[in-house]
């Protein structure tokens, strides 16, 4: 999914009248705080899963594979 500023700008918005001043401040909070967790467990898998690839080279077919 791709946002453009103007679309979360409008999110924003309305949330802050939907929600208020006070719960839209602890909301966008846990939000940010939420989201840069989720980034940081993502990145951790991106790299071992980087790690992986670089630890095992792929192994040519054998020969019996070329029978089937």
């Amino acid at each position: 999914m791709d946002f453009s500023f103007s679309e979360l700008i409008l999110v924003a918005m309305i949330a802050f009248v939907v929600l208020g001043p006070e719960q839209f401040v602890e909301k966008s909070h846990k939000l940010g705080v939420f989201v840069g967790k989720l980034r940081t467990q993502f990145n951790n898998y991106k790299v071992m899963a980087q790690e992986e690839m670089v630890a095992k080279p792929s192994v040519p077919p054998s020969k019996k594979d070329d029978n089937v």
